[in-house]
């Protein structure tokens, strides 16, 4: 995955596997703001998911039977003050119920028991510090 700048799209580069020519590229979402995205393994799927901001946490999802397909956007919070340099992200199973939850400066985000038609995510208030990258 390529993402080089907040505010700007992510990509990745498929490897033409002994073709000739160059990496195929796909665009994964068209503006991410964050400045340190996570892409961690769901337990669930086995598979990566990725999770940023703008103007609202969410994470995407690739159809890893067409990778090459943009990735499906879920939103996690309701709109707020995130921008593009917004600090602080992370991910972690904080209240051990087996599901990633995602953790920011503020306070974490718990996800739900189910995803089925996007349901905002429980955000449970904690000061974890001012910011930084990565949580």
């Amino acid at each position: 995955m390529i993402y080089g700048f907040p505010g700007k799209e992510a990509t990745w580069y498929e490897n033409p596997k002994g073709r000739e020519g160059h990496w195929q590229r796909h665009v994964i979402f068209s503006v991410v703001d964050n400045e340190s995205p996570d892409l961690p393994i769901s337990p669930e799927t086995g598979n990566p998911r990725w999770f940023a901001a703008q103007r609202l946490r969410w994470l995407c999802e690739a159809d890893w039977k067409n990778p090459g397909a943009p990735w499906t956007f879920h939103p996690i919070s309701p709109k707020g003050d995130y921008q593009r340099f917004t600090h602080g992200l992370g991910y972690g199973d904080i209240n051990g119920d087996g599901r990633v939850d995602i953790v920011e400066k503020d306070g974490w985000w718990e996800q739900p028991a189910s995803l089925a038609n996007d349901p905002v995510w429980t955000k449970h208030p904690f000061t974890f510090g001012s910011g930084g990258a990565q949580c």
